[in-house]
C-alpha cells in the first residue's frame, strides 16, 4: 500500500500518485498506474475543481492508463484535462507557475513498470536535477541496465533521487519467482482440472482489479480457450492491442472465469458470475487465487526452490500461486546498486517492517552493493573512450593532406562501437 505522500524535492508544483491536500496546490498531475492506493482524491470534486479553475494544468499518464481510467464513469469529468505522455521518450511537459513560484518546463521519460497494464515509471530530468518515480513496479534482476532512458551518450546518467517501491523489500521476499515460473506451475493444474469433466471449471479470485492479465493471456493460449471476465473489461481489453481477443463476456464459452476480481465467498459448486443459463447445473469448482503477500507472511520466499509453488487445495478448494505484482528484495537491490543515485527513499512501509528507518537503512545499504551489470556498463565505456583516445592521438600525428584508411576508423573509432 503506497505512503507516498505525492511530492519530489527536486521540483515543484508537481504531484505524483496524490491529488489531495496539499498537492491540489500543484500544476502538473502525474498517474502511474490506476489502483486505487495511487490514486487518492483522483476522483474528488475538489481535485476537479482544481483542474477546471487552472490554465494549462493537466493529468499526465500513459495511454493504456487512460483507457482504463475512462471505463470508470467516476473518473470520465477528468478526460478533457488528461494528457498522454509516450512511453520511451522524453517528453517536455509544461509546469505552469502558482502564486508562489514561475512556470517552467521539465523532461519526463516514461518507463515500463510492469506492474500492471499501463503502469509506468516517471524519470524528470531538468535544472533541479534528475529523479526517478517508481511506483509500483516489477522487475528482473538484470532489467535495470537494458533500459536506455538510464543512459546518456557514453555513460549511465547520474541519479539525485530514486523513490522506490518497497512493498517487498524484505529479507521473507528475498527470491520471488517470475510471472512466467507461475504460469508454468498453473497451466498443468487448470489443464488437469479442465480434462476431468465438463462440468470442472476454474475460478481465478483476484484481489485487484488489475495486473493478472498475463497470467490471463497465457492461460487462453496455451490452452487455446477465452478467459471469462465483465462486459466492461472486455470492452477495455479490446483497446489494448496486446489483450484484445483473449477475453469474452459470454460465461457459456469459457470454462476459466475471472468474472469478480474479489469475492469472500468461495464454493465448489457454483460460479462466482451466476449465469442463470447455469443455474440447475452442478459444477466441480477449482478456486486459485494469486498472491505474493500470503507466501511472504508465510517466510516461504527465503530460496527460490521454496517459493515457487502452488499450496495444497484446502476444504474450500482453493489453490494459492505465487504470482507477483511488484519486485522482490534482489530486484530492487539490483535497480538500486545499477543505479547509485544519491538518495533513495521508500514509498511503502513492509509490512513485517516496524518503521521507516529500518527500510531506509536497507535501501541505503544497497548503495554499497556491487552490480556486475554496471560494472561491465562503466568497465565498456571506459575500453571504448580509450579507443576513441587513441584514434585522436594517431591522427594527430598524420599530416595535413593525409587521409585515414578505413580500417583504421573502424577499428578507433569510439562513437560505431
Amino acid at each position: 500500500m503506497s505512503s507516498f505522500c505525492g511530492q519530489l524535492n527536486e521540483y515543484k508544483n508537481i504531484a505524483i500518485d496524490r491529488f489531495d491536500g496539499k498537492n491540489l496546490q500543484c500544476s502538473a498531475f502525474f498517474l502511474s498506474h490506476c489502483h486505487s492506493d495511487h490514486m487518492v482524491g483522483l476522483k474528488s470534486i475538489p481535485f476537479l475543481k482544481h483542474l477546471q479553475s487552472s490554465k494549462d494544468v493537466y493529468l499526465y499518464c500513459s495511454k493504456v492508463t487512460k483507457i482504463l481510467l475512462l471505463a470508470d464513469e467516476e473518473c470520465r469529468p477528468l478526460e478533457k484535462y488528461m494528457q498522454i505522455l509516450e512511453i520511451g521518450l522524453a517528453n517536455l511537459v509544461k509546469v505552469p507557475s502558482t502564486n508562489h513560484t514561475e512556470e517552467y518546463y521539465v523532461n519526463v521519460t516514461l518507463i515500463p513498470a510492469g506492474h500492471c497494464p499501463g503502469s509506468v515509471m516517471f524519470l524528470f530530468e531538468g535544472k533541479d536535477g534528475t529523479a526517478l518515480y517508481t511506483g509500483d513496479f516489477c522487475w528482473e534482476v538484470g532489467q535495470a541496465s537494458k533500459v536506455l532512458a538510464f543512459q546518456s551518450e557514453k555513460s549511465l546518467k547520474k541519479i539525485d533521487s530514486v523513490y522506490v517501491d518497497t512493498t517487498f523489500c524484505i529479507a521473507e521476499a528475498y527470491n520471488i519467482p517470475s510471472r512466467s515460473e507461475c504460469v508454468d506451475l498453473t497451466i498443468p493444474i487448470v489443464s488437469d482440472w479442465l480434462s476431468l469433466s465438463s462440468s470442472h471449471v476454474v475460478v481465478i479470485i483476484c484481489p485487484a482489479k488489475y495486473g493478472y492479465e498475463y497470467l490471463f493471456k497465457k492461460l487462453a493460449q496455451q490452452l487455446d480457450t477465452k478467459v471469462h471476465v465483465p462486459d466492461w473489461k472486455v470492452d477495455i481489453y479490446d483497446q489494448i492491442p496486446e489483450l484484445a481477443g483473449y477475453f469474452t463476456s459470454d460465461p457459456l464459452l469459457s470454462r476459466i472465469h475471472a468474472c469478480k476480481f474479489y469475492t469472500q465467498k468461495l464454493s465448489r459448486s457454483t460460479l462466482p458470475c451466476s449465469p442463470t443459463a447455469h443455474d440447475s447445473k452442478q459444477y466441480q469448482v477449482l478456486n486459485i487465487k494469486p498472491s505474493t503477500m500470503w507466501f511472504t507472511a508465510q517466510k516461504k520466499s527465503s530460496t527460490s526452490q521454496e517459493h515457487v509453488g502452488v499450496t495444497a487445495v484446502n476444504p474450500k478448494g482453493l489453490n494459492r500461486i505465487c504470482y507477483t505484482m511488484h519486485s522482490s528484495y534482489r530486484e530492487i537491490r539490483d535497480l538500486i546498486s545499477f543505479l547509485q543515485p544519491k538518495s533513495v527513499l521508500p514509498s511503502v512501509l513492509p509490512f513485517s517492517d516496524e518503521c521507516w528507518d529500518i527500510v531506509q537503512e536497507r535501501l541505503k545499504s544497497f548503495l554499497s552493493f556491487p552490480n556486475k551489470e554496471r560494472n561491465k556498463f562503466i568497465q565498456t565505456v571506459t575500453t571504448n573512450n580509450v579507443l576513441g583516445t587513441l584514434r585522436k592521438i594517431k591522427s594527430s600525428a598524420l599530416k595535413p593532406n593525409q587521409h585515414h584508411s578505413d580500417d583504421f576508423d573502424d577499428l578507433f573509432n569510439n562513437d560505431e562501437l
